[in-house]
């Protein structure tokens, strides 16, 4: 008996410390409908609900190691970054381009051009802002761009993005043998 009244006491002091939680009443009508509220509706026997406590965990922040591309700037004065795809992109299985774009301050001065590069490999070379890339391979990549000379030396390289690209594998058939 001394400890039901010292277990209920025990309770009235946790739910006195918590007053910014509401009673939850339960009713079920002559159809067998439950109906959850937080007032008792009148002329019903409306039963109160035992909530359990919430359990929750602070949200972590992912460390990605991430920082956003900080233009590079050269000798001839120019600032390059890759403006998209952002850093960390994943291309789908049902998307089939990818389009990079750059920011560059000043614009292309001379003969100057832009050379778009895909795992430090030459993928085009041009003086537009942005190249669509068609098809990349399955696997992670770096995508970086310079702006060249027009003897084709670099001026300045811009930091690189990974670009992710997802592929199914399609595993084919081999080729029947007739036995002998």
């Amino acid at each position: 008996m001394c400890r039901n009244i010292l277990t209920l006491g025990a309770l009235l002091l946790c739910l006195g410390s918590l007053p910014a939680l509401a009673q939850i009443y339960k009713t079920v009508d002559k159809n067998g409908h439950t109906t959850f509220t937080d007032t008792p509706p009148p002329n019903t026997s409306a039963k109160p609900v035992e909530l359990k406590s919430l359990n929750t965990t602070p949200a972590i922040t992912p460390d990605t190691g991430y920082s956003p591309s900080v233009p590079e700037i050269g000798n001839e004065g120019y600032s390059l970054s890759v403006a998209a795809p952002e850093n960390g992109k994943t291309l789908m299985p049902d998307e089939r381009s990818i389009i990079i774009s750059v920011n560059l301050n000043p614009s292309l001065q001379n003969d100057d051009i832009l050379v778009y590069k895909l795992d430090g490999q030459v993928i085009a070379k041009t003086t537009d802002l942005t190249y669509t890339l068609v098809e990349p391979p399955r696997g992670e990549h770096s995508i970086s761009v310079a702006i060249a000379d027009s003897e084709g030396q670099e001026l300045v390289q811009s930091e690189a993005v990974t670009l992710l690209v997802m592929r199914p594998i399609i595993k084919r058939q081999p080729i029947p043998v007739p036995k002998r």
